[in-house]
């Protein structure tokens, strides 16, 4: 069988982060209403188990000849499950915290930077040329970004509903930190991809810990999740498995059919998409702060890519926008 055209993997890989890009906004607006009903740990236990059971059977059914390439790389496969864990947790607290579009940026906002940061003790995907002075001053002005962020936030101009100062605080560096770990959990895909691991792979084994460290809290103390029926559960394992697995699908299949640049552009339209849904569905007020720090994201972030691609071809990694993927 003939494999794809650079042309049409391109054309691929730019519609499934166009449809990231929206599935992601849909997630993140879903979750913070869900988290009226149900605690941090039964939304992970239910959507994280949902995908280890998921993709697990995809990868013994449609990939097991990979099974052998993820036992070697055993190493990669704990570090993933382990930054997963904590990325996404992270993630999901801060989801609690503040809305979805503040969530969004300070998570993407923070990534780039995050390349450069782990750059220094080693870990990237791959050749990494000497960063140039200005791209790293883009990366400064990256975090200067969500650190007016968090300023908005807790200062009550965001037009999101007002928040304790703390409160909002806390929920931007949840996010942002969130945004460093899953940096390090992108960049050891990104490696596996280049030894021959599909996506699905490593979808397949990436929510082992995350799932059975959900089930534990879950167990230990039950709470809303006790009080729904089978069919109730089964319910809401579909609809995770569409709004919170199927972006990270998206993500990671997107990711390795782009160039950097490309999907750093695309990338960069996600905090903007997130803050038009809440807006347009009546959740938050579109504030000029916030319009003017999500705006500075998106010409910083594609500059840095730019400058990623003209300073450092070589790179596969510096200036690229990472999700939670």
């Amino acid at each position: 069988m003939m494999s794809s055209s650079p042309p049409t993997q391109a054309r691929t890989g730019l519609a499934l982060l166009l449809s990231f890009v929206a599935a992601q906004a849909v997630r993140d607006v879903y979750l913070r209403h869900l988290f009226g009903n149900l605690g941090l740990f039964e939304v992970a236990f239910v959507a994280f188990g949902t995908a280890a059971v998921v993709f697990g059977l995809g990868l013994l059914l449609f990939a097991r000849h990979q099974i052998r390439l993820l036992r070697a790389a055993w190493r990669s496969v704990i570090v993933v499950n382990v930054t997963t864990l904590v990325a996404w947790v992270s993630y999901l607290a801060s989801l609690r915290l503040v809305e979805p579009a503040a969530v969004n940026l300070a998570f993407t906002g923070i990534a780039p930077a995050a390349v450069a940061i782990w750059g220094l003790v080693g870990l990237t995907s791959g050749a990494r040329a000497k960063t140039a002075r200005l791209q790293g001053s883009l990366h400064w002005a990256l975090v200067g970004i969500v650190s007016a962020l968090a300023i908005i936030v807790s200062t009550g101009r965001s037009g999101f509903a007002r928040l304790d100062p703390l409160t909002g605080l806390a929920g931007v560096a949840l996010a942002a930190f969130s945004g460093i770990v899953i940096t390090a959990e992108t960049i050891v895909s990104k490696r596996m991809n280049e030894i021959g691991i599909s996506a699905l792979s490593i979808v397949g084994v990436r929510f082992s810990l995350v799932t059975a460290v959900a089930a534990a809290m879950v167990i230990r103390t039950p709470g809303g999740l006790a009080e729904l029926s089978p069919g109730a559960i089964a319910q809401q394992s579909f609809i995770f498995l569409l709004v919170l697995v199927g972006p990270i699908y998206l993500a990671q299949a997107g990711l390795k059919l782009t160039n950097p640049l490309l999907s750093s552009v695309v990338s960069a339209t996600g905090p903007i998409v997130t803050l038009a849904l809440q807006s347009t569905v009546g959740i938050v007020a579109l504030s000029p702060a916030m319009l003017i720090v999500t705006g500075l994201y998106a010409v910083v972030v594609i500059a840095a890519a730019l400058t990623a691609t003209v300073g450092s071809r070589a790179s596969t990694a510096d200036g690229r926008a990472v999700h939670p993927a």
